[in-house]
């Protein structure tokens, strides 16, 4: 199988502030709690919870113990803060008990994804008791516990005197770097841009948390110029709130103080939203999967195939729909899956399908992940694998696909396009 891993490279120079607070997969989130107490009105109740953030081991850790309280509408004022890990179920129980009366006493076992996966991070379980009476019902309500970054946007154009032009015919290519003061006592760097022309000098935007660039808009802004041998030539002394209200600052000669040009700087902030930022909104994730069946992967009959079935456990491409299915479940409110097929020749064709529907119907939606792999070991044997390798066919019906979905629905959709495949793959595009 193929893991393609993409490295972005920035320019920022201290990114103490930039860090996430869900390094190492996780993200903080509150749960708050409600019941709606139908039968025990006038009996108070607690709420305590415990978490396994590793369903293989299994190992529940306590996350606290609400406050007692009865009524019709109990809304419970303690709220838990917990780490949320994308890729893993995070089983949950919650156990509702009364400390007057030992005999009502229940539990609902759940999983964070579940309540994550739902439109608006919120949802509702009944509680039944001994009877089948709906006795009540629990509420669970997610949020985010880290606000959205507010991104500055900072684009510069610089512009020299022509007098200075003369003196400086040594100097070719310009960088500069900006600093902050955040602290009220130091200037500390915290972007360096590219180096380009003094014939030319557009720089490419920057983009940095606001709150790493300033605290308060009259803060103090420092931007030097540096030369090839990195030596400071010339700065800018600013603020925020000039370059809100002039869109330009001047630039002076380091040596004398005398203005040698001015640079007109365009500036910008935008809400960059994190991922529960936009499952809070309603965003949901329809998973699509394509399925190599080229002959590098051997025939599904020899046990050395990837393909290779039996019942005693599953293949490999059956572990990766599974693996990746039980966890993308939980986002998909309507559960169907769009699956395909490539580097075959169906039943009856000598062609190379390069994207077929592994269904062999004239849409692609299969019902469910056990669906997705039963159809999958059903047609398995149907198809003579061939080649070569290609992605292209796949991809481009994959997009088509998403943009008839686009126009027929006003829904928040992302869009995982998951490729199994041994990992021979040509790069010639058809």
């Amino acid at each position: 199988m193929i893991v393609t891993k993409i490295i972005i490279t920035f320019r920022q120079i201290n990114d103490n502030l930039t860090k996430k607070n869900y390094e190492g997969g996780y993200q903080s989130i509150y749960l708050f709690l409600k019941i709606t107490n139908f039968l025990y009105t006038n009996t108070a109740f607690k709420l305590d919870l415990y978490l396994c953030n590793d369903k293989k081991l299994g190992n529940f850790n306590s996350l606290g113990q609400t406050e007692k309280a009865f009524g019709a509408q109990i809304i419970f004022q303690k709220f838990f803060l917990l780490d949320y890990i994308f890729e893993r179920e995070q089983p949950l129980r919650i156990v509702i008990s009364s400390p007057v009366n030992t005999s009502l006493q229940y539990v609902i076992n759940t999983t964070v994804a579940n309540f994550m996966g739902t439109r608006y991070l919120s949802t509702r379980y009944e509680v039944k008791n001994e009877s089948g009476q709906v006795a009540m019902e629990l509420q669970l309500e997610a949020k985010n516990a880290k606000e959205s970054q507010e991104i500055a946007r900072f684009c510069a154009e610089c512009k020299f005197n022509q007098e200075f032009f003369g003196v400086s015919n040594k100097i070719n290519n310009v960088f500069y770097v900006l600093s902050n003061f955040t602290d009220g006592k130091n200037f500390r760097k915290v972007y360096k841009s590219e180096e380009v022309s003094m014939m030319n000098m557009l720089y490419e935007e920057m983009q940095i948390e606001k709150a790493f660039l300033f605290d308060s808009e009259n803060d103090p802004v420092k931007i030097e110029f540096y030369d090839m041998n990195y030596e400071v030539f010339a700065v800018s002394n600013t603020s925020i709130s000039e370059i809100k209200n002039k869109n330009s600052v001047e630039i002076f000669n380091t040596k004398d103080n005398i203005q040698i040009g001015f640079a007109k700087i365009q500036l910008g902030f935008e809400i960059r939203k994190t991922f529960i930022d936009y499952l809070s909104e309603g965003m949901q994730i329809n998973l699509v999967i394509g399925i190599d069946f080229t002959a590098s992967n051997g025939s599904p009959h020899e046990q050395k195939s990837l393909h290779f079935c039996n019942s005693a456990e599953p293949n490999f491409y059956e572990r990766a729909i599974i693996s990746c299915g039980n966890i993308l479940n939980y986002y998909d409110y309507d559960k169907i899956y769009p699956v395909f097929g490539f580097g075959a020749q169906m039943m009856g064709s000598n062609t190379v399908n390069h994207c077929f529907n592994l269904n062999f119907q004239q849409i692609p939606n299969i019902n469910g992940i056990d669906s997705v792999i039963a159809t999958y070991k059903q047609n398995l044997y149907q198809l003579n694998f061939s080649g070569p390798t290609y992605f292209t066919p796949l991809i481009r019906n994959v997009i088509e696909m998403i943009r008839c979905n686009i126009m027929n629905s006003n829904d928040l959709t992302y869009y995982i396009l998951l490729i199994l495949t041994d990992g021979q793959v040509c790069s010639q595009f058809l």
